[in-house]
């Protein structure tokens, strides 16, 4: 294969690149606004639920029981009653704030770091470790720890 055959390759390969995920992006931009609709919808619909932080991106970056380990980006939000999750990739998680233990930081969690970046990670009730990388990381964790509830005697 000639040089220029060799640049048309590549050339053609990294235009293929960038239309599939122009074509991804877009599908999830779209899927992540219809989600934040739906959680709005659902808060509105609950009497007198407000929310304490507005739906943002974040990864859910997977638990050690009940909502599984597959890790991804998600809309979190945080309301005066619970803490709501919906991953892109399907599936969504509810944590009532009484049920919140604890919450902590932590640069591993569940074998994996992310680029230096801390994940939030919220004991629940039952023992239950679920973790989270939020955007604004400074804010979600002073506005959970103002939230804990008092352990069960």
């Amino acid at each position: 294969m000639s040089a220029w055959g060799v640049v048309g390759l590549v050339a053609g390969i990294l235009v293929v690149n960038g239309v599939l995920w122009f074509v991804i992006l877009r599908w999830l931009r779209g899927r992540l606004r219809r989600i934040e609709a739906e959680l709005r919808a659902r808060v509105a619909a609950s009497p007198g639920e407000r929310f304490l932080l507005e739906p943002g991106y974040g990864s859910f970056r997977g638990a050690t029981a009940r909502f599984g380990r597959l890790k991804g980006t998600a809309l979190l939000a945080l309301t005066d009653r619970r803490l709501l999750f919906v991953k892109a990739s399907g599936g969504e998680g509810e944590l009532a704030l009484a049920e919140l233990r604890g919450v902590r930081e932590e640069r591993w969690f569940l074998g994996a770091a992310v680029g230096g970046r801390r994940h939030l990670v919220v004991t629940l009730a039952d023992g239950c470790e679920v973790g989270f990388l939020a955007a604004d990381h400074a804010r979600w964790l002073a506005a959970l720890r103002e939230r804990l509830a008092p352990p069960a005697e």
